[in-house]
């Protein structure tokens, strides 16, 4: 029997969570691969472990209190995750819809290559967003060595390809790589958690491929500083650009001193000089249409 752990971390949308785990439950799955899925609830207030619970008995749910976000949610999972026994480890977005077959053709590609890794493997799958028709999620590789946390999605219809991190909405982890590297790092709260984690699985040199064609659905949602609107207020910008949601100061020093090389100190305050740049640009606009209406007015 081979036994596949699912995680996953939701909040406030029960009714994407739901779909998430219907697509689940449709897998065309082998009769001697068994699924164990943890949940955690991170205090939503939309009924979603009720909700669950009803239609869905066999998951696990574990309750967090609104400030564990996806990394933190996803940290609580894994854990319980690893005082059981499992041969892959499956990292599911409660927005993402996977295909009927994902499961078994990731399980398939992880047997055929742990073998020439000591058992260490991890394997991505690129998700849809349907409306954009192209790739939202899925293997990342960094844009150039002076830049080597600027990352674009790679994708291939028919090829396997080397990744050097990942999202994380659809990912396969077997034993030996969770051995190996353990759990999400504690350091990040909401965002960055998994492409450190796939940072240090190349750094260890734990194959991190991509397999082929899509595995699912998921629209893109913005994150980072990029996904903030200036709503005019340059107070409210900025903690929308270090909050939780944006680039935690914290947070980024992590990951770049650990992962960017001996250019991190420039590439720690770059974002942040842009971010400025433009608030400060969209405020100087701002007053000057101001301006503008009042000398129209007169």
């Amino acid at each position: 029997m081979l036994r596949a752990s699912i995680i996953i971390a939701a909040h406030n949308r029960v009714q994407s969570t739901i779909k998430c785990l219907r697509a689940i439950s449709q897998q065309k799955l082998p009769s001697e691969v068994s699924i164990k899925i943890y949940l955690v609830d991170d205090g939503s207030t939309d009924g979603t472990s009720e909700v669950v619970t009803a239609e869905f008995p066999e998951v696990m749910i574990l309750n967090g209190d609104g400030s564990l976000y996806w990394n933190g949610g996803m940290r609580l999972a894994f854990a319980k995750a690893m005082d059981e026994e499992f041969d892959y480890l499956f990292w599911i977005n409660d927005d993402t819809v996977i295909f009927p077959e994902t499961l078994t053709k990731m399980i398939v590609m992880g047997d055929f290559n742990a073998s020439k890794h000591d058992g260490k493997i991890i394997v991505v799958g690129t998700t849809q967003d349907i409306a954009l028709g192209k790739p939202s999620y899925g293997g990342l590789k960094s844009r150039s060595r002076y830049r080597p946390l600027s990352f674009q999605l790679i994708f291939s219809e028919s090829e396997v390809l080397e990744c050097e991190t990942m999202n994380g909405n659809c990912v396969m982890l077997s034993k030996g790589a969770v051995a190996d590297l353990g759990n999400l790092d504690p350091d990040f709260v909401h965002t960055m958690g998994d492409i450190d984690y796939g940072l240090r699985a190349s750094r260890r040199r734990i194959p991190v491929l991509l397999m082929p064609d899509y595995a699912g659905t998921c629209s893109v949602n913005p994150t980072g500083i990029s996904g903030f609107v200036f709503d005019g207020s340059f107070r409210n910008y900025w903690k929308g650009v270090i909050g939780v949601k944006g680039l935690p100061p914290k947070q980024w020093y992590s990951l770049v001193s650990r992962h960017a090389g001996w250019l991190w100190p420039l590439l720690f305050v770059w974002p942040y000089i842009k971010a400025f740049r433009k608030g400060v640009a969209v405020i100087v606009k701002l007053r000057i249409i101001r301006i503008m209406n009042s000398l129209r007015s007169d």
